[in-house]
């Protein structure tokens, strides 16, 4: 099985990211401001927290964007906010043709959105698509992949569109965001969307950043308290994006690490093929030579796996996650459900997951 896992950034990069945060932090707040948990409420002339407003600064500045803002609802939410401020009710954007998360289309169907698909793996059928279909006023991409067979560049797909039509692109930057280089605002869309849990962040909160017209109207439409993003939220926030580079960085490493042994016969002769997709987060895939895969994952939570995630790598999952394969590989092939498991790293280290999976093998055959 061929897959195309996004690039993922070095640790030496990823040390870079947190350095740079941390320098961007103090170009907004005093010292004695990092060490408290932020101001409450809607302030005078801010209409939000100041610490809020603050921490908006800064992630403008690491992510070179002209504004940002953080918005409930986490990345879904940010997503529904960011297509509310480029298209209105009716309209017709362009959307890849693969399935589409689940959270996203039911934000279509609230914003009374048309949808047009042209396949992004071809930058050719997206011009013939834009060309042919006039009544496009917007777009959506999808950092990670929505297929197996998704294989796009990011960038590409998104000047191919602006060279068709100048029109906005917002791109949903979930799973990608402190993994690769650039996000989607940095390789030309106009907003980008993701969610701050998935960053080591607070439950509940999302992040838009990118062209200031579109900031600044959502600013003005979250003018309720109730709608703010508190101090000490955003410090979580802060906090989360400081550290989550590195550690996202160690767990791209220890993947790479994990498909070299897996795919060693002679040691894992149970694994018939161990490979790295982006589904939704990247992954580890391991597909078993027998249809063992649910025993093994019922054996692998007993040891300390983790059985199901909580935010795709939030703050609370430090184990490895033991868990069944998407749905969308399971929709290429269901016999994939009895033969294939996908590992999440998190924060172990590969002995770790090779010792529980390993052992979970053992019991299982054992009672086979």
């Amino acid at each position: 099985m061929k897959t195309y896992p996004l690039e993922s950034i070095n640790l030496e990069k990823a040390i870079e990211f947190q350095f740079k945060m941390v320098d961007c932090i103090t170009h907004h707040f005093s010292g004695q401001e990092t060490l408290t948990r932020g101001d409450l409420g809607v302030v005078p002339g801010l209409n939000k927290p100041k610490t809020t407003y603050k921490t908006e600064k800064v992630i403008a500045e690491f992510f070179d964007a002209e504004a940002s803002i953080l918005v409930r609802g986490s990345g879904t939410g940010a997503i529904r906010y960011a297509l509310y401020a480029v298209v209105k009710p009716n309209d017709t954007i362009l959307i890849h043709k693969a399935p589409v998360y689940s959270t996203t289309v039911t934000t279509i169907k609230m914003l009374g959105l048309h949808t047009i698909e042209a396949d992004f793996n071809n930058l050719e059928e997206i011009e013939r698509v834009m060309n042919n279909h006039s009544e496009i006023k917007g777009a959506l991409v999808q950092y990670t992949r929505q297929s197996i067979e998704d294989c796009y560049d990011i960038e590409a797909v998104i000047k191919t569109i602006k060279t068709c039509k100048d029109i906005p692109v917002v791109t949903d930057d979930n799973y990608a965001v402190m993994k690769v280089e650039k996000i989607g605002l940095q390789c030309g869309a106009d907003l980008s969307c993701f969610s701050t849990f998935k960053l080591q962040g607070p439950e509940g909160i999302g992040c838009i950043v990118g062209k200031k017209e579109y900031i600044d109207l959502l600013v003005k439409e979250h003018y309720s308290g109730g709608s703010q993003t508190q101090g000490w939220e955003a410090m979580d926030v802060l906090h989360g994006l400081v550290y989550a580079p590195v550690s996202l960085a160690i767990q791209a490493r220890t993947n790479d690490e994990l498909v070299t042994r897996l795919n060693n016969k002679n040691e894992y002769h149970y694994v018939k093929s161990a490979f790295l997709a982006n589904a939704q987060s990247k992954v580890l895939l391991v597909e078993f030579n027998e249809p063992i895969a649910k025993q093994v994952l019922e054996e692998a939570a007993k040891l300390g796996a983790l059985r199901n995630p909580v935010g795709a790598e939030s703050k609370y999952e430090m184990c490895p996650l033991f868990y069944r394969v998407s749905g969308t590989f399971r929709a290429s092939d269901p016999t994939l459900e009895d033969r294939m498991i996908r590992i999440n790293p998190n924060r172990a280290g590969s002995e770790t997951i090779l010792r529980i999976l390993n052992e979970s093998v053992k019991k299982v055959k054992k009672c086979s």
